[in-house]
């Protein structure tokens, strides 16, 4: 630091002197005068010009026709020339050429301004000129020395080259420093003893906001929350007491106005064994305080998503298993263990052979297997050791590459279905078996009466031997046999009418929507529904109507899927209901419209005729709407299609609202 405030100047006494000797030297009027003084200069001039000999700085004296008077030892050394030379040259030729003129004129308004030009005892720079031709820097201070009506300027000038020269690199080097310390990630600082920062890279300014030459001389708490100043003042007292502190969090306010949270670390400057200040890095940790929050706050979602999945999986009555490839089980839901009898937690480690003794579908045909192998979903239905029946599906986990890594398995008991599938099959084949009674009966009812008529009559006969009349009557036994038989054919093959009740069209709706919903929302299908509450009630089977609805969603979802495969804002089924009054009845109704495929314009008469469908081969069996047009027909209702290809589909359940009492369904056997 000395060299950036130390002006050399010559000691006042030797000032005096030089001053006394050149004044009178050079300004005694008159050779008389001279040569009085002459005698009294012998001593003063040997002591004067050892006192030349002895100065290290250059002396040049200059008269006011602007001509070097006098020239010492440093001044032949500083610039090269001799001072026989020099002496009544102009003091321009020490200057650059483009220099001199403004010098000459700078000079003469020295001598014109006298002890008041401001340049007189300044120290000044300016570029000199040797007598090789290189230019060096000096400091040059002006003293006006008057005796009577003369006047000289003594000039004293040092060579500076080199101190402007260490100053220069001084400079390139904290300027490569500066840079350096901006191109950090960190903010870099330092305080004096006082907390005052002397030194800021750019991202530390970025936060306090100080000026880059530090002249607004911000106290280091200043940017500090309130409540975080003590203890910054107590940790900085800590290291100035010579200790090093790491990664201490506080929160500080920036320039903007914003709050970030920082990580500073400091260590004590220690100069010649003294404490002289605090140098530190401070690291913004508000972007990964931001980041472990977010984080925490995911994991808290994903443990809540986690605990609803299987609070999902463990109510569905079915098994699910997720399988290992050496057909482990890693994870299961309570369905799985109510169905197997065991707790829970013993099945994972199970082998599936050991859950599912006896499986029909071992080996090649097991789905989880086959699942492993191809990829893809597959799907068996299997019969375990202890006689159930299991419909199992199976779909592969695949990870980043493609790979088929676990499997995922869904077991249903389907035991009683099948069961009672059996027993509807058996039920059709005798519903077959009683319309063919039925006909038989017909043609086998009328010969037999003939028969038991005409065996009468002959019994009756008193011509007829009594042989022949106990074989009539026993031709007479066995026809009514046959005929009690038929009888019974006729009772089997006779159609059973079930009871119908009053119930809400919009409640039979809301229990049945529940069964479709989640299939829709896995389509991506808005669901609408606009129903009336107060309509009137209908004389209906809940549970035709229920298959009803059932099957006009599914129809819907097909045709929306179709057209939207994927999510998309017209993909909306929309239900609503209307009550109209036609021939002086009441009719309900409930439509389904959905904006997918339509039909064409050519298949609406055709669409509800049994095994008639528009769908792909194994992806319907043309029954659906047929089924649904005769359980309405046998409600005394209708089914009302409106479509037009690529644009809308809409259905119509239309019944009649019930007008009478609750016992209406007794009285009129159609209901």
């Amino acid at each position: 630091m000395d060299s950036f405030f130390f002006r050399p100047t010559i000691p006042i006494l030797v000032q005096v002197i030089i001053s006394l000797a050149v004044g009178i030297y050079f300004l005694l009027p008159g050779r008389r005068l001279r040569k009085q003084a002459q005698t009294s200069l012998q001593d003063r001039d040997s002591r004067f010009h050892a006192l030349l000999e002895a100065i290290n700085d250059a002396l040049v004296a200059v008269d006011e026709q602007g001509l070097i008077a006098a020239f010492n030892p440093a001044a032949e050394v500083l610039f090269g020339h001799s001072r026989n030379d020099m002496l009544g040259r102009p003091l321009n030729a020490l200057l650059p050429e483009r220099f001199r003129d403004r010098h000459g004129m700078a000079m003469s308004r020295v001598f014109a301004d006298g002890q008041g030009s401001r340049v007189i005892g300044q120290a000044l720079e300016l570029p000199a000129l040797r007598a090789d031709g290189t230019e060096i820097s000096v400091e040059l201070s002006l003293s006006l020395l008057a005796d009577g009506g003369s006047r000289v300027v003594l000039a004293t000038i040092r060579d500076i080259s080199r101190r402007k020269a260490d100053q220069e690199a001084l400079r390139l080097s904290e300027e490569r420093f500066r840079e350096m310390a901006d191109l950090l990630p960190q903010s870099v600082f330092e305080t004096d003893r006082q907390g005052v920062v002397t030194f800021a890279n750019r991202l530390a300014l970025e936060i306090s906001g100080g000026s880059q030459d530090g002249s607004d001389q911000r106290h280091f708490l200043d940017q500090f929350l309130p409540e975080d100043r003590s203890r910054a003042a107590a940790n900085m007292a800590r290291v100035l007491a010579g200790e090093t502190l790491s990664d201490e969090e506080y929160s500080v306010g920036r320039q903007d106005g914003s709050i970030i949270s920082i990580m500073i670390s400091a260590a004590p400057i220690i100069r010649q064994g003294e404490v002289f200040g605090i140098r530190g890095i401070a690291v913004d940790v508000s972007g990964r305080r931001r980041a472990e929050r977010l984080l925490r706050e995911s994991g808290e979602k994903f443990k809540q998503l986690f605990q609803k999945y299987q609070a999902l999986l463990d109510n569905i009555p079915d098994a699910i298993t997720l399988l290992a490839p050496d057909l482990t089980v890693v994870r299961s839901n309570l369905g799985a263990a109510r169905l197997l009898g065991r707790p829970v937690t013993s099945l994972p480690g199970q082998r599936c052979t050991s859950l599912w003794r006896g499986c029909s579908a071992a080996e090649e045909g097991c789905p989880v297997l086959k699942s492993f192998k191809t990829g893809k979903m597959e799907k068996a239905t299997t019969r375990t050791a202890d006689g159930r029946s299991w419909r199992v599906r199976a779909f592969p986990v695949v990870n980043e590459r493609g790979e088929t890594v676990n499997v995922i398995s869904h077991s249903r008991d389907v035991t009683r279905q099948l069961q009672m599938e059996q027993e509807a099959r058996r039920s059709n084949h005798l519903a077959s078996l009683g319309e063919l009674a039925a006909g038989v009966a017909h043609e086998i009812n009328n010969p037999i009466n003939g028969i038991i008529n005409y065996a009468q009559i002959l019994a009756d006969d008193a011509r007829v031997s009594e042989e022949n009349r106990e074989i009539l009557r026993s031709i007479t036994e066995e026809g009514e046999r046959i005929a009690n038989i038929v009888s019974n054919l006729l009772t089997f093959a006779r159609a059973r009418k079930e009871k119908k009740t009053a119930v809400s069209l919009c409640e039979v709706l809301a229990a049945t929507l529940p069964l479709a919903g989640a299939q829709l929302r896995k389509d991506h299908i808005e669901l609408r529904v606009d129903i009336d509450p107060h309509q009137p009630e209908v004389l209906a089977h809940t549970q035709q109507i229920q298959q009803v609805i059932l099957n006009l969603v599914s129809n819907a979802r097909y045709a929306l899927n179709q057209r939207y495969p994927t999510t998309d804002k017209n993909k909306v089924l929309h239900i609503y209901s209307e009550s109209t009054v036609e021939a002086g009845h009441t009719l309900v109704r409930l439509i389904f419209r959905d904006s997918g495929t339509g039909i064409p314009a050519a298949l609406l008469a055709k669409v509800m005729d049994p095994f008639y469908t528009t769908k792909p081969v194994g992806q319907g069996t043309g029954l659906g709407l047929s089924i649904c047009h005769g359980i309405l027909n046998d409600h005394g209702g209708t089914l009302k299609i409106d479509s037009v290809e690529g644009s809308h589909t809409a259905v119509a359940i239309e019944l009649p609202a019930q007008v009478k009492g609750p016992d209406f369904d007794e009285k009129n056997p159609d209901y």
